[in-house]
């Protein structure tokens, strides 16, 4: 998907909320790597740090 990563960067210029510009790179590096992006999500919601760091700078 060649629109991706200007996309990735226009939602988080637009966004001043942290926490939801880090959770967008983080599925932008691994949806690049695995191109799996559900399973990179389900990845994210199950890893109780990365959620944790997700909900500690929401």
């Amino acid at each position: 998907m060649r629109w991706m990563p200007e996309f990735v960067w226009i939602i988080t210029g637009i966004s001043s909320n942290f926490s939801f510009s880090f959770l967008l790179l983080l599925l932008y590096k691994e949806y690049i790597r695995k191109k799996n992006a559900l399973f990179v999500l389900t990845k994210v919601l199950n890893d109780s740090n990365l959620f944790f760091i997700f909900l500690l700078f929401s």
